[in-house]
């Protein structure tokens, strides 16, 4: 669990580096900074667990992967549906938010 952690934050760090940064010019702004903060990270959980729930055995990375050492226009299309799926789920959180 721990590595988890660790690894997951090493990939949102850039992410709070700019919250910090939002907060650095105003420290009363801490409690909408910290909403916003909730916001994109409960937006981003919902929509990587809706895709894991529609296509559990998809595997972004293997695919990725494959779109740069070959000409595979298959993998491509997947990765680019996904894209817009994930575009749409996000869509559907922010109007719903609102």
């Amino acid at each position: 669990m721990k590595n988890i952690f660790l690894k997951e934050l090493k990939r949102a760090w850039p992410f709070l580096l700019l919250a910090g940064l939002m907060l650095a010019p105003d420290p009363g702004a801490l409690s909408v900074v910290g909403y916003a903060v909730g916001i994109v990270a409960v937006a981003v959980i919902l929509s990587h667990l809706s895709r894991k729930l529609l296509f559990p055995y998809l595997n972004l990375e293997i695919l990725i992967r494959e779109i740069g050492t070959e000409n595979n226009v298959a993998a491509a299309i997947v990765v680019a549906s996904m894209v817009v799926l994930m575009g749409i789920v996000l869509n559907g959180i922010v109007t719903l938010l609102k």
